[in-house]
Formats: C-alpha cells, sequence, structure tokens
C-alpha cells in the first residue's frame, strides 16, 4: 500500500505550489501582452487574481523555506529516533533468571 509516486506526480504541497507558479505567470503574461485589447473592468479582475495569487505563493515560500518546513524534518527525526529504540525485555525471562 506503501507505493512510491513516479518523479512526475508531485506530493499534495508540491502540486499547490507548482499550480499557483503556473497561474500567476499566466495572470502576468496575459496583463503584459494584451493590455490594448482589455478594458478596466478585466484588468481589475485580473488584478485582483494576482493579489490572492501573491498571497498564496507567499504562503508557499513560508512552508518551505521557513519554520514549517524544518518543523516537517525535525518531525521525521523524531519517529525515526523513536523507532530505532529495541522493545522492552521480557518480564518473565528476567523472574526466572532470578531463582
Amino acid at each position: 500500500m506503501n507505493a512510491t509516486k513516479p518523479w512526475f506526480w508531485p506530493d499534495t504541497q508540491g502540486f499547490l505550489a507548482i499550480a499557483i507558479i503556473t497561474v500567476m505567470a499566466a495572470v502576468i503574461f496575459i496583463m503584459l501582452f494584451h493590455t490594448t485589447q482589455m478594458d478596466e473592468r478585466t484588468q481589475g479582475v485580473l488584478m485582483v487574481i494576482l493579489g490572492v495569487l501573491t498571497g498564496a505563493l507567499k504562503d508557499v515560500y513560508g512552508f518551505y523555506f521557513n519554520s514549517s518546513a524544518n518543523s516537517k524534518t525535525k518531525d521525521e527525526i523524531i519517529k525515526s529516533a523513536v523507532d530505532s529504540i529495541p522493545a522492552a525485555p521480557d518480564e518473565t525471562h528476567q523472574l526466572s533468571a532470578v531463582h
């Protein structure tokens, strides 16, 4: 059940990061190269979308390069350390050695 994903199938955070950057680049491209065909209302809508995507991009960078990524790494280290602790010895075996 723990199958590895192919290289082109990112995790959820990676997919969202790629999607946000792609859509943001598309909106910027539209605004830069189609200004003569755009009225004020359409330009206003694109500016709002660009503002929302910029806020989302800030959150993506905040996760990957700030304390959340470090916290995730710390949690993985703690889990691997706990998994490597040997099991407690059997108590009945110790009692028989005392006799």
